[in-house]
């Protein structure tokens, strides 16, 4: 094997070395921001739901106050229906 030999056995095993080692490196990345980016989503959804929860609560209170008020006035105009 003469000198031109190695170098080229040298250069391609360092080439194919670089094809294969940079598209892991980049995957690795595509990898970790996709965690990243669903560990965020996850905590957005997790906030989402307490919210919801806590409108919803808000809501069902509200509901039940405007019930009762309806049945009072409900009541009130029966008393007045039956006065006259």
């Amino acid at each position: 094997m003469n000198e031109w030999t190695v170098t080229t056995v040298l250069i391609t095993v360092i080439g194919f070395i670089i094809a294969i080692v940079t598209p892991m490196i980049k995957l690795n990345t595509t990898i970790t921001t996709l965690n990243t980016s669903l560990e965020a989503l996850g905590k957005g959804v997790d906030k989402l739901t307490s919210d919801n929860e806590k409108d919803h609560d808000e809501l069902w209170d509200h509901e039940c106050k405007q019930d009762d008020k309806l049945s009072d006035h409900e009541t009130r105009i029966q008393i007045i229906e039956h006065k006259e």
